[in-house]
């Protein structure tokens, strides 16, 4: 889970975008019953968090659904690998 530190300034065509960027850090949670609800409603749904790279946007799903898998078919993304090559 993520905690705001601080807001950031935003540019005149993220406000009219509706954006909000904040700095935040990140911090181990053991989950509720209900949050963990919560996450696999969401993933159910297909929502997604945008992040900036260089001022290039990125999204990224918070999760994935696998429809074929005998257990719990929720996932839910905790970690992230990115390589950037220019």
């Amino acid at each position: 889970m993520a905690e705001p530190v601080k807001d950031e300034v935003e540019a005149l065509g993220e406000v009219l975008n509706g954006d909000r960027s904040v700095l935040t850090m990140i911090r181990k949670k053991k989950l509720l019953k209900e949050e963990v609800a919560k996450f696999k409603r969401a993933i159910d749904k297909d929502y997604y968090f945008q992040m900036y790279y260089d001022d290039l946007p990125a999204w990224v799903f918070i999760g994935r659904v696998d429809r074929g898998a005998e257990t719990d078919p929720c996932h839910l993304m905790t970690a992230a690998s990115y390589h950037v090559l220019h």
